[in-house]
Order: C-alpha cells, then structure tokens, then sequence
C-alpha cells in the first residue's frame, strides 16, 4: 500500500494554507485499517453504482492527467502533491471552500488495484478518560463528511474497461 495525507486548511473567505508531507507514509496495520473503514464508509455510502469519466480538458481539469503521468512513472508522492495542489488552487477560487486533510491510498482491494483520494477535516470532539472516567477534549477525523472523494479501479481505468 501506498499512503499519504496532506494539510491543506482553510477557513471561509481566508486562503489556503497547505503542508505537504515529505516523504510517503509506511503504512502499519493502522493506515491499513483506516483505508479499508474508509473504503467500507465510502461504499455504505453510495446509493447504488456511482461513476463518473473524466474530462476529456486535462488542462483545465488535469486530475487524469496526473493520474496517467503517475502510473506510467510509478511516483506516488509526485501525484499525491499535484493533485492536492490542484485542489489548492480550486478551493482558493471559492471564497466559501473549507479545507482539511487530503488522503491518498493505492492499494490492493480483495485483489482490485484500487485507488482512494479524499479529503476529511478535523473538529475538537470528547473522549472518556479510561483511568479517571472524565471527558477529554481530543481532535477527530469527521467521518461522517466523506463529501469530497475518489475510488477509482486502476484495473479497470489502464483496460478502458467501458463502465456498466
């Protein structure tokens, strides 16, 4: 699995502040977990098939584009931080655009190259201390928010395997 998250934060009417990981992240057991509870939650919460296709502009929509240069280059970091940088540049041509975290994953779903990009933001919400059973203030993913994503079958893409 291939796996990275970028901060790409923004208020309404501000500008974007995005931060760019470095480097990938070595996905353990718990980045594995989070792309397959996000996979399930973006399943659950499809009513039926979604597709769509991409626009044939890739200038002025570059997101196939992007994703063409990655496979044939195999450089997942170069793609996670073109994409995000590309909805950089959207979100702050939308004076009303909230910003948050952008995930990228390539993996292997029950034998599907698969590819998830999604965007999560993040919110102070409570938690019970087990020692002292008392609230804690912590910060957590809002993943009932899966509003901005991507699960694209490579397979099927690099085969132009017509949608159904």
């Amino acid at each position: 699995m291939k796996f990275i998250i970028h901060e790409l934060l923004k208020d309404v009417n501000q500008p974007v502040h995005e931060r760019f990981r470095e480097a990938l992240i070595e996905p353990s057991e718990k980045e594995q977990d989070f792309v397959s509870n996000v996979t399930h939650l973006f399943s659950r919460h499809q009513s039926g098939r979604v597709y769509g296709n991409f626009e044939t502009d890739t200038n002025s929509y570059p997101f196939k584009r992007l994703l063409t240069e990655y496979i044939d280059s195999d450089d997942f970091y170069s793609f996670s931080k073109a994409s995000a940088a590309h909805l950089v540049s959207i979100m702050g041509a939308i004076p009303a655009a909230t910003g948050g975290y952008y995930f990228a994953a390539r993996f292997d779903d029950e034998g599907v190259d698969t590819m998830l990009v999604f965007m999560l933001s993040q919110r102070t919400g409570h938690a019970v201390d087990k020692k002292t059973l008392t609230l804690q203030s912590v910060l957590n993913l809002q993943m009932e928010h899966l509003d901005l994503a991507a699960h694209i079958n490579i397979s099927d893409w690099k085969a132009n395997k017509p949608e159904p």
